[in-house]
């Protein structure tokens, strides 16, 4: 994991200094932080904190409104993981995906379409108790290129 994450396990207090808060709770009038860009190290990438204040969960997206895109670290390029944009341009195909995955033991996986036109493919494992899913753009459509266009690691169920 990046910075040596433990999901479920590091706190806010531990990583505060690595990236900028930008949503924030009320809770027992006191505002904490719940989304926290972090960019740094050559990584970039979106962290989510439960209401303990412990990351619950990992984003990495070719990029949205809040966020620029986000950079994988890169142990995960070695095996062949790009996002659309951030990365290298070029994002990792579906087909890729799941031969990368297999290749590292996961054998039960599920893909899924979003909606009838299946723009996008969700490609969803769980392993040791953390939850997987890859988000596929698959054609290109509007300048936007097909491939892994984001990627989550969460203790929270998708």
């Amino acid at each position: 994991m990046p910075l040596q994450i433990k999901l479920g396990k590091t706190t806010y207090s531990e990583i505060k200094d690595k990236g900028d808060c930008f949503r924030k709770k009320m809770i027992n009038q006191n505002d904490i932080c719940i989304t926290m860009s972090v960019d740094m190290d050559n990584e970039r990438y979106t962290l989510s904190l439960d209401d303990d204040q412990r990351v619950n969960t990992l984003y990495f997206s070719d990029e949205n409104n809040i966020t620029k895109a986000s950079i994988l670290p890169k142990n995960w390029k070695n095996l062949g993981l790009f996002l659309r944009k951030g990365d290298s341009g070029r994002g990792t195909s579906k087909k890729d995906f799941i031969t990368i995955i297999k290749s590292l033991g996961i054998k039960d996986f599920i893909e899924k379409c979003e909606k009838e036109d299946c723009k996008f493919i969700y490609v969803r494992f769980k392993l040791d108790n953390v939850y997987y899913s890859a988000i596929f753009r698959q054609y290109s459509t509007w300048g936007f290129e097909p491939g892994l266009k984001s990627f989550y690691i969460s203790t929270v169920s998708y």
